[in-house]
């Protein structure tokens, strides 16, 4: 069998491939470059560009942003907790908050699932 016939017949990790599609569905056309972007961001330690990054990729990157700086430090993942009043979302309390991650596209899900089952 020729490399090119080898090439077509390879059976790709479903998983990747799934990574690769959510990722093209929260970061839009341009994935791959926006990753590149962050991780040079996050090699380099500019937050401030990281945040503006995540700024462009709407309310998926400002729950992004507002999730790394509360689990930014002991404290403020202290406050989120202790305001946690319970009520009528007391289902909801004890959730902690999930960092999504570009490598993990079930990060991503995980991160905004508590979040959506609080608004429904």
């Amino acid at each position: 069998m020729s490399r090119k016939h080898r090439v077509r017949r390879r059976l790709r990790c479903f998983g990747h491939i799934v990574n690769l599609c959510a990722q093209a569905f929260i970061m839009g056309k341009d994935a791959a470059k926006t990753c590149k972007d962050l991780d040079s961001a996050y090699r380099e330690g500019d937050y401030s560009r990281i945040r503006e990054l995540w700024k462009k990729r709407g309310a998926i990157g400002r729950l992004h942003n507002i999730v790394r700086y509360i689990r930014a430090s002991p404290q403020r993942r202290q406050f989120f907790r202790s305001i946690q009043i319970g009520g009528d979302l007391a289902a909801f309390d004890g959730l902690e908050l999930v960092q999504s991650q570009s490598t993990r596209w079930i990060s991503y899900f995980l991160s905004i699932g508590p979040d959506l089952r609080i608004v429904i």
